[in-house]
This record gives C-alpha cells, sequence and structure tokens, in this order.
C-alpha cells in the first residue's frame, strides 16, 4: 500500500462515497473506484472523525477490494 499513497490522498480528498463505519461510530469508510488499479478496484480507507470536530482524525486502514463497501451511505458523488 505504501506505493499507494497519492491515490489513499485522493480517495480521502476526494472519495466517490462516504459510509459510516459498521463497527465504530466515530469512523466513516471512504471509497473511491480506480478503473487501472489491478483491473479494477475500490480504494477503501477508514478515518476516524477527530473528536468535537468534522474533520477527520487519522486513518485506521487502507486497503483494496474488488467490491464496495457496506454500511449507510452518508454522502455519494453526484
Amino acid at each position: 500500500m505504501a506505493a499507494h499513497l497519492r491515490l489513499v490522498a485522493e480517495a480521502i480528498h476526494e472519495p466517490d462515497a462516504i459510509r459510516r463505519s459498521q463497527w465504530d461510530e466515530q469512523a466513516r469508510v471512504l471509497h473511491r473506484w480506480y478503473p487501472a488499479c489491478m483491473n479494477g478496484k475500490h480504494l477503501v480507507v477508514v478515518v476516524q472523525l477527530a473528536p468535537g470536530c468534522a474533520r477527520w482524525g487519522k486513518v485506521l486502514t487502507a486497503y483494496l477490494t474488488s467490491r464496495a463497501p457496506k454500511g449507510v451511505l452518508e454522502w455519494k458523488r453526484s
């Protein structure tokens, strides 16, 4: 994943969708589709909200997957 840090930053700043984490109410699941990445993958970035702030606090994990993440949809790119 270290080779994909630019993509992780892009997924955080310009995600395709933001979902609530199913396990942590203070975490959000951001994802972005990259068709050229390994024949098409979703880059999923799980971020924790900063306490008392609407900003992202820290990245908990990031991974590539062929499936879109689940969870309650909070925002979607139109």
